[in-house]
């Protein structure tokens, strides 16, 4: 199976303390990886990661993990700390990203045969646009979480067994200075091939 590229990547330098945290918006079935990249002061001595969920320990102790399949009980803030110890003194970094999980709109399933071209529709109609709002802009993400398009349509050609899982439309527009959103999720899973 094909290595899934990163949903969330938290990056590290371990040359100073350092304490941030951004928000990251994932829907539902989607998944979320997790990288913390520490470099240490010194190449030889080893760098120690824990991660944290909402400041409880989760069974993690690489420079990566990840979520399948996420759900709204997976939400919280995930913390990596990272550990050099320099001659009897830690040098620590701390990095967190709050994962907020939403729900799509409306969701549907569909059963597909591994190397067919798939096309999923946003079933957002420009009919249910309000008067005087702006033009709708378009924004698909594939399970990663990674934006792969545009349109009100999205077509993955000779699609393969490991690009299963949700696909998320999110539809925004502007109506009086206000953005307004919705968003449909279609579920595509990649049978293979009799």
């Amino acid at each position: 199976m094909a290595q899934a590229s990163c949903g969330i990547c938290i990056f590290l330098i371990l040359l100073f303390v350092c304490d941030s945290q951004r928000v990251q918006v994932i829907y539902e079935g989607q998944n979320v990886g997790f990288y913390c990249n520490a470099t240490g002061i010194s190449p030889h001595v080893p760098v120690h990661y824990q991660w944290e969920l909402d400041n409880r320990v989760i069974i993690a102790s690489d420079d990566r993990f990840s979520i399948i399949n996420i759900t709204k009980a997976d939400e919280g803030e995930y913390k990596c700390t990272a550990t050099q110890s320099i001659n009897g003194t830690p040098v620590v970094a701390v990095e967190s990203t709050f994962i907020s999980v939403r729900r799509a709109d409306s969701i549907i399933t569909q059963d597909v045969e591994e190397g067919i071209l798939v096309r999923i529709l946003c079933n957002v109609t420009g009919g249910s646009r309000p008067t005087g709002a702006g033009p709708l802009r378009y924004e698909w993400r594939n399970p990663n979480g990674t934006l792969v398009g545009t349109q009100w349509k999205l077509e993955l050609g000779h699609i393969e067994l490991h690009e299963s899982g949700v696909y998320v439309c999110r539809v925004s527009y502007e109506l009086d200075n206000r953005q307004m959103s919705t968003s449909s999720a279609t579920r595509i899973n990649v049978l293979k091939r009799k």
